[in-house]
């Protein structure tokens, strides 16, 4: 990856860090549950990234960036559960909308998607980003180019 397009990255991954900061820093207090997630590359992809995600009722928000992708591609995402991990598939349980790259192959994100009941971001739940967009899943697969296995940080 050229160093412009890592400067990018690194910059959005801090833009995610401070806007999820100045959301529970300050003395706010916190309700829900809240959960970084970093995105692994899976078998012989070079897609990865960061996550960090909010949860309140079924409503999962938050902040995404993944790099290392085609450019100007489309990708589905979504948390899948319970009971699952980057190496246990499991049923989609929050889908969100698809996320695109830019011409450097770098997809960065606010995120929103409702889920099916119940607390997701928790061991036993993963994110991933699927190699196509949700309109080609079933006609294309369903593999994934990252995932990360979750685990809440409150």
């Amino acid at each position: 990856m050229r160093l412009a397009a890592r400067l990018g990255v690194a910059a959005a991954v801090v833009t995610i860090a401070a806007a999820v900061l100045a959301g529970i820093g300050g003395g706010a207090t916190v309700t829900g549950t809240v959960a970084a997630i970093k995105l692994n590359p899976k078998g012989q992809e070079a897609a990865q990234g960061v996550a960090f995600l909010h949860q309140v009722g079924k409503k999962v928000t938050g902040w995404v960036v993944v790099w290392g992708l085609d450019p100007n591609s489309e990708h589905a995402m979504h948390i899948h559960g319970p009971n699952g991990s980057c190496t246990k598939d499991a049923n989609v349980v929050v889908p969100f909308a698809d996320i695109k790259s830019d011409a450097k192959g770098v997809a960065f994100a606010q995120i929103s998607g409702t889920g099916k009941g119940g607390q997701v971001l928790k061991k036993g739940f993963y994110l991933n980003v699927h190699d196509y967009k949700t309109a080609d899943l079933g006609t294309k697969g369903l593999e994934a180019v990252a995932c990360g296995d979750i685990t809440s940080v409150k």
